[in-house]
């Protein structure tokens, strides 16, 4: 638990903070672009969620004062997720001290068991979170796994999209990677060149 928490906008297994959840997305929808922006309010908000780790622990996703968050969308199963592992964990090795790094993986498909032995297997070194009913996917209007969101201290978002261009399709990579989207993104921070490219990878289902 960080210093600091607030109870979280929503708790995977809270009735309550799921209807409430329901009514602010409602109402981010439906707000009019000239008196409020749903881009902002989700770029703010995503640190008021809580997910449940591979022990069963809720978790906020709120890190420790002055670090950046990598939110990393992505599924035990998805070739891509699996082939991107070296590089995620190179990531964290590289920016332990200025990015907390969580992955997500959506949906009831994936027991805490194939879970946990793909952290092992892939030997990724952040917490992997459960996004049960996809509401975290759903607000930040993931589609496919792996996709990666970067956001500042204060929740704003940076960058969100592929983690380089080594994917140019599904089943087909390049031979040189020339732009590592994430990594330039964490190193330019609030000045990244780059803030959206369009994910490849295994398709999310939004119901």
């Amino acid at each position: 638990m960080y210093p600091g928490y607030s109870p979280p906008l929503y708790a995977e297994g809270n009735s309550f903070n799921r209807s409430v959840m329901r009514l602010l997305l409602t109402i981010a929808l439906l707000c009019p672009t000239w008196l409020c922006s749903a881009q902002t309010f989700r770029e703010a908000a995503v640190r008021r969620f809580a997910l449940r780790d591979t022990s069963g622990r809720i978790q906020p996703l709120r890190p420790p004062a002055g670090k950046l968050l990598a939110v990393l969308f992505l599924s035990p199963e998805c070739p891509l997720c699996k082939s991107y592992a070296p590089v995620l964990r190179k990531l964290q090795e590289q920016f332990a001290e200025q990015v907390y790094f969580v992955g997500i993986i959506p949906g009831e498909g994936y027991s805490l068991d194939l879970i946990r032995q793909y952290q092992a297997d892939y030997h990724l070194p952040f917490p992997l979170l459960q996004d049960k009913g996809k509401q975290l996917s759903g607000y930040l209007q993931a589609r496919v796994t792996p996709e990666a969101m970067l956001f500042d201290p204060q929740g704003h978002l940076l960058y969100r999209g592929l983690i380089d261009n080594g994917v140019v399709s599904l089943g087909a990579r390049r031979t040189v990677i020339t732009a590592r989207y994430l990594e330039a993104a964490i190193l330019q921070k609030e000045h990244t060149a780059t803030t959206h490219t369009k994910a490849i990878g295994c398709l999310i289902n939004i119901d």
